[in-house]
C-alpha cells in the first residue's frame, strides 16, 4: 500500500515538474522574438503607421504590427524568424 502511494506521489511530482517548465520555455520565446524583432516592428511602423494622423488610430496600428510580428515569431520553434505582417491588417 505504502509503495502505491509512493509511486503515486513521485507521478505527482513529475508530471507537476513537467508542466511547470513548460511556460517558462513559452516565456523566454517571447522574450527572444521581442528581442529579435525589434528592427522588423520598427519597419512595420515607418511603413504602415507613420502616415496616420489620428493618436488612436496610429497607436492602434502601431500595437497590430507589434502583436501580429510577434505572432509570426512565436510560431516558429526556433525563435529566430521575424517576419514582417502585410499591411492588410489595417483594413
Amino acid at each position: 500500500m505504502r509503495f502505491n502511494k509512493m509511486v503515486g506521489l513521485v507521478a505527482a511530482a513529475a508530471l507537476s515538474a513537467a508542466l511547470l517548465t513548460v511556460p517558462a520555455t513559452a516565456k523566454q520565446t517571447a522574450k527572444e522574438c521581442k528581442t529579435l524583432c525589434t528592427d522588423t516592428i520598427a519597419a512595420c511602423v515607418a511603413q504602415n503607421c507613420d502616415a496616420i494622423t489620428k493618436k488612436g488610430k496610429k497607436k492602434k496600428c502601431q500595437n497590430k504590427c507589434k502583436s501580429k510580428t510577434l505572432n509570426n515569431c512565436k510560431k516558429h520553434s526556433t525563435g529566430v524568424a521575424c517576419s514582417s505582417p502585410s499591411a492588410a491588417f489595417l483594413d
